[in-house]
């Protein structure tokens, strides 16, 4: 009798335990339960870290040796596989994104699209659609920089107080000293978050001075001028009617669209390799 109560017993038992783990297994399905809750979807912090010194590192691989950039925070972006870190340089603020390995820095700011917003279907056409009108691109409202008749012609979306846009302005120096056959359409993109981004545009525009603009770069002061341009306000609406919002971004001779720094190594052999 008590082997046959034990064979009962263990039954019962084993009978439970499914119950117990089929509940599991449905709520982990059904409510987002599941075992990838209790590690980093959950916190990600508990997983991942990223230190201020770190970021240090990253930057002075893709800054110049002389890059003042500090950095002011770190923390979790909206997206979980990114940190967003806020940078200062010389009293100027921005943002960058670095990645959960540690191997892509991307410039900012970014906008984030929820998707289960009921607009999330008309905002994120335009920024997928990574190729643009070449055209309206090269028409006027441009610092030229190279041979204004090279026969490879890029325009860059660039902010006088963004510090990417002026570690890339010397690789376009380095690459319009190397080859003739490539030409940089500058086109002044202020961004909001940057206060005097504005003025400091116009006032470039206002003198069609390409010095002027490396000047700032350089963390000189420039005279705040006034004059009847509109050009600035023209390239913040060309820029915003295709999506684009942040800066530095390329766009090539076909349209296609590039964000962010990058050698003039690699640059050369994108705009090579573009058609």
């Amino acid at each position: 009798m008590n082997i046959f109560y034990t064979i009962i017993y263990m039954r019962l038992i084993i009978i439970c335990l499914s119950i117990v783990l089929a509940i599991i297994f449905k709520l982990g399905v059904s409510d987002g339960l599941s075992f990838g809750e209790s590690g980093c979807s959950s916190d990600c912090a508990q997983c991942h870290s990223l230190t201020v010194q770190e970021v240090d590192k990253l930057i002075k691989k893709v800054t110049s040796s002389q890059s003042s950039i500090r950095v002011i925070d770190v923390k979790l972006s909206r997206v979980k596989s990114l940190w967003e870190v806020s940078i200062e340089e010389k009293g100027l603020r921005g943002l960058i994104y670095i990645d959960f390995s540690k191997k892509h820095l991307i410039p900012g700011p970014l906008s984030f699209i929820e998707l289960d917003s009921a607009n999330s279907k008309t905002n994120i056409e335009k920024p997928l659609d990574r190729r643009v009108d070449a055209q309206k691109i090269f028409a006027g409202n441009a610092l030229i920089l190279g041979k204004p008749r090279a026969a490879k012609k890029v325009a860059v979306f660039t902010d006088p107080d963004c510090p990417f846009c002026g570690s890339l302005h010397k690789e376009l120096k380095k690459i319009v000293n190397q080859r003739s056959d490539i030409v940089f359409y500058l086109k002044l993109f202020p961004l909001k978050m940057h206060r005097d981004a504005y003025w400091k545009s116009k006032s470039i525009m206002c003198s069609g001075s390409l010095k002027l603009l490396e000047d700032v770069y350089d963390k000189k002061n420039i005279e705040k001028k006034d004059c009847p341009t509109k050009e600035i306000d023209e390239n913040i609406s060309l820029a915003e009617s295709f999506g684009i919002n942040s800066t530095p971004t390329l766009v090539l001779s076909d349209g296609t669209v590039v964000t962010g720094y990058m050698p003039s190594e690699k640059l050369i052999q994108l705009i090579d390799g573009n058609k």
